[in-house]
């Protein structure tokens, strides 16, 4: 995190227009169709190249597991989080 902070403030010492973003994506896009979304951010965004690569990865091969009083599922593969699914399951896990 130093060689950011360092880099930000050499372009501001130097009146370079500067920009940090910092995102928590743990499960923002857990409800969001994954494909929908990355043609979005291409098309809408101008998201392009290595930057709409990440997103790719991040999104791709994501899990979910279920708890409910100390009991947990096994691991799902999400495309995207079903509400549904979710609460069929720990209407199962509370019998």
């Amino acid at each position: 995190m130093s060689i950011i902070v360092q880099a930000l403030v050499y372009a501001i010492n130097n009146k370079h227009v500067s920009l940090l973003v910092l995102l928590d994506l743990s499960a923002a896009f857990d409800t969001v169709d994954h494909d929908i979304l990355l043609s979005i951010l291409a098309n809408r965004f101008s998201i392009q190249g290595s930057a709409l690569d990440w997103f790719h990865s991040y999104l791709a091969n994501r899990t979910q597991t279920f708890a409910l009083a100390g009991k947990h599922t096994v691991s799902y593969t999400l495309d995207c989080s079903s509400k549904q699914a979710f609460i069929e399951v720990v209407a199962k896990m509370a019998e």
